[in-house]
């Protein structure tokens, strides 16, 4: 499930063991002096909810089967209000007041039982899990982009947003038609795009050792805890400051782009999965899950040879804390998490909190991941350390033939390993929805040639500063402090 929206690693590693989750059996001392009391499971009732339809159908039975399997009963309940169990995406996870309503992880589950929390990627273990210092929501799915082409179209992906620019004018002056997909009708979708082109522009990656590529490089922890907002000044609270870094380079550049290839776009917005599917879209960025979408050949039932696989692309520079363009060395990639995947909250009001959180460890825990990451249903990317190495089979549900498997697995792992220590973070606020309606709104404009870059820019500035100033400027930084992690 991805955005229709985090670190231990140097490098990812592979984990040396997969742990049983040790849940579908009773474990408790037996006695010689009495018959053990079975458990009525009407005695453990557990009502779980979630938004979307196909994840329901899919978490829905395997937690039936944890049900069986512990003598209890689940529910699931067609209103968020019904329920002790939610599953939502981390950019929902300011929208439900966590100190309040939700119930911080328990020991049992954050610790090294059979959930094993350290073999998390660290962008799920310590940002997408916290609210605050406090970890409220456990992940259950991830997500990961890759940059879906044509094969018939184009010889290679393009490496770099400039690269697809230029293939988009390329094949667009040689048809006479847009080459390049449409800006995504879903606001949440669109400010996703524009984070992915901004992400390599703002930072350079930092992996092994905490150490970045480029000696003059920002601190990489900082930079990934600051995207959108900054947490110097969420830290500092200066009072003369904004916290919103939309003004900053790399967004000013992301709009740039989006100007620099308007003519190149549909002036409607739609799928950009589908325009490449048809083939009035030479490439597009996609959510890993929409790979189930592509036809198969009906001969091989491999996806259609006409669709290659290839990472998101990066850029060969990016700005410095100053402000200033800076050469990479290397192709510099960073992976923009916009908020999207799944996270499962347990309610204060639960009747059954224990039970609720053995649920969620088993449907998040090492084995009930790998069920999931293999279910083209899901649609997810890589949630655990396991699940990063370039192990083709891993990718082998979503049909390709054995050479684009391999890139598939690939460009999935330069998406997680790429900028391990500083990676672009979507937002999470309580206002959330209202922020990306703005920037989908304004970026829309830039992306169908209605706005200059400049004048997109600065609108995109204008609107959220009057939509921040409708907010006391406290409240507003204590939620913002909270979704990065520095309260």
């Amino acid at each position: 499930m991805q955005a229709k929206i985090e670190p231990s690693v140097g490098r990812v590693s592979a984990f040396t063991a997969v742990v049983a989750l040790g849940l579908a059996t009773g474990c408790g001392p037996k006695t010689t002096e009495s018959a053990p009391v079975k458990k009525d499971p009407a005695d453990t009732r557990v009502r779980m909810w979630c938004g979307d339809e196909q994840l329901a159908a899919t978490f829905g039975p395997r937690a039936k089967a944890w049900a069986y399997r512990n003598a209890a009963t689940i529910e699931i309940v067609a209103r968020e209000a019904d329920a002790d169990v939610l599953l939502v995406p981390p950019a929902r996870l300011g929208r439900l007041d966590p100190p309040a309503a939700l119930q911080a992880v328990p020991p049992t589950v954050s610790g090294e039982g059979g959930f094993r929390w350290s073999g998390l990627l660290d962008v799920y273990q310590y940002q997408f899990a916290h609210w605050g210092s406090e970890r409220y929501a456990l992940p259950l799915v991830g997500e990961a982009y890759v940059l879906l082409y044509r094969a018939d179209q184009l010889p290679a992906a393009p490496r770099t947003w400039d690269a697809l620019a230029e293939a988009g004018r390329s094949v667009t002056e040689r048809t006479g038609k847009p080459a390049l997909p449409p800006l995504p009708a879903d606001p949440a979708a669109a400010v996703a795009q524009l984070g992915h082109v901004a992400a390599p522009y703002d930072r350079v990656a930092a992996t092994s050792g905490g150490k970045p590529t480029d000696a003059n490089s920002p601190d990489p922890y900082l930079r990934g805890r600051s995207f959108f907002t900054d947490v110097r000044i969420l830290r500092e609270r200066p009072a003369n400051q904004w916290e919103v870094r939309i003004q900053a380079p790399a967004f000013a550049e992301a709009f740039r782009w989006f100007a620099r290839t308007a003519k190149y776009r549909p002036a409607q917005p739609g799928d950009p999965t589908a325009a490449v599917v048809s083939g009035s879209a030479v490439a597009a960025v996609v959510p890993v899950g929409e790979l189930a979408k592509l036809p198969k050949d009906p001969a091989t039932g491999a996806v259609d040879a006409r669709f290659g696989i290839g990472p998101v692309p990066g850029s060969d520079e990016y700005f410095d804390d100053a402000g200033g363009r800076q050469k990479s060395i290397g192709l510099n990639r960073i992976p923009h998490y916009p908020g999207g995947g799944l996270v499962g909250v347990v309610r204060k009001s639960a009747t059954h909190p224990d039970a609720a959180w053995s649920l969620l460890a088993e449907l998040g825990g090492p084995q009930g991941s790998a069920a999931t990451l293999n279910t083209p249903a899901v649609g997810g990317g890589p949630v655990r350390v396991d699940h990063t190495s370039e192990n083709t089979r891993a990718w082998q549900q979503y049909g390709f033939d054995q050479a684009r498997t391999a890139d598939l697995s690939r460009a999935v792992w330069e998406y997680v390993a790429s900028g391990t220590l500083n990676p672009a973070l979507g937002l999470r606020t309580p206002d959330v929805d209202a922020i990306h309606t703005l920037l989908a709104r304004t970026l829309a404009k830039v992306a169908t040639g209605e706005l200059t870059a400049d004048a997109g820019h600065q609108l995109a500035v204008k609107e959220w500063k009057e939509h921040d100033d409708k907010t006391p400027r406290e409240q507003r930084l204590n939620a913002r402090q909270k979704a990065a992690g520095v309260d």
